[in-house]
This record gives C-alpha cells, structure tokens and sequence, in this order.
C-alpha cells in the first residue's frame, strides 16, 4: 500500500507532435503519418493508500514516444474501400517515487507504462452499391489486434484479436444490418 501521507500535486504534461497527410493517385489514397514524444512530470496515478483507501497520487516521471499511420484506398472496383490503421507506442516510467515502486513493483523506472499497448493496428474492407431507388446494400469487415500490456497490478492482459463483420441494406434515413 501507499503512504497515506502521499499527497497529490498537480500534474504537467509536454507533447511533441509533427505530422504529414497527402492524397495521392487522384485522391484515391490517403496517408496521414504521425509521430508523437510526450514528457509526464507529477504523473498522477490510481492507487491504494496503506489505510485501504483507493486515491490518486503523483508517482514521478514517465514518456511516451510513438507513431500513428493511417491508410485509406478507394479501389479501382467500384464501391470497394480498404484501409488500415496502426499504432507503435513505447511507454516508460522514468522517475518513480521509490515507496510507489516498493508497493506496486510493475511501476518502476524502465518498465512500460501500466494498460498501454506497445502496438495496436486495424484493417477494414467496406463495399457499398446502389440496389435500386435510394437503397444501398453495403458490406463492412475489420480485423484489429492490440498487443498486450501490463495492468498496475502486475497483472499481463494478452494480445488478442476482435473481427467484425456487418451486411446489410440502407438509405441515408434509415440503415439495417445483420452483424
């Protein structure tokens, strides 16, 4: 547990960020590349006090540093889209409060930030073709992983995997699917 005399300050947070869109071959493709550094001083955290109260408190220093891409392509088939998602992200603690690091072992200098994905990423294909009057008969599929990640408790919450699938017919009033 945490020393109830812990008291909680508030907390400062730097972001860096520089970024690029373009849209290419007659605007039938989309990229947008991101990357991204970000400083965390006072970082507040969820915590238990040694009276057994759950509290917030500031544990010290920790950084993240990753990359955002985005990829969207209108394909030469007619009402056929694909794109892709994704995430690389390295998340540290740097200076942690040595009372939290000796109550919560997971937080401590060097190791990834606690419920953060060193990666995540999605695919999506959607079709979509006019089936008479102003109805649309479309189709919508993804397939996303998240990487696994450590909880504050020590915890390890693996990779997985979610798929998605919807058909279905609809107008710009009203839509039904079948997912």
């Amino acid at each position: 547990h945490i020393p109830t005399s812990q008291a909680l300050s508030p907390d400062s947070v730097t972001n860096y960020e520089a970024g690029v869109k373009a849209r290419l071959f007659e605007r039938r493709v989309q990229v947008g590349l991101n990357a991204y550094h970000i400083d965390f001083k006072d970082l507040q955290f969820g915590v238990v006090s040694s009276a057994g109260i759950a509290a917030f408190t500031n544990i010290g220093k920790a950084q993240t540093t990753g990359v955002d891409l985005e990829v969207q392509w209108a394909t030469p088939i007619e009402g056929l889209n694909l794109a892709f998602v994704g995430n690389w992200n390295d998340s540290t603690f740097e200076d942690v409060i040595p009372q939290i690091s000796a109550a919560l072992p997971s937080v401590k200098k060097g190791e990834r930030l606690t419920d953060t994905s060193k990666y995540n990423y999605r695919f999506d294909v959607d079709y979509e073709r006019p089936v008479g009057g102003d109805k649309r008969f479309f189709v919508h599929g993804s397939a996303s992983t998240v990487c696994s990640r450590i909880m504050s408790d020590g915890y390890k919450v693996g990779s997985y995997g979610v798929y998605d699938a919807t058909i279905g017919v609809g107008t710009d009033r009203w839509e039904l699917g079948l997912f």
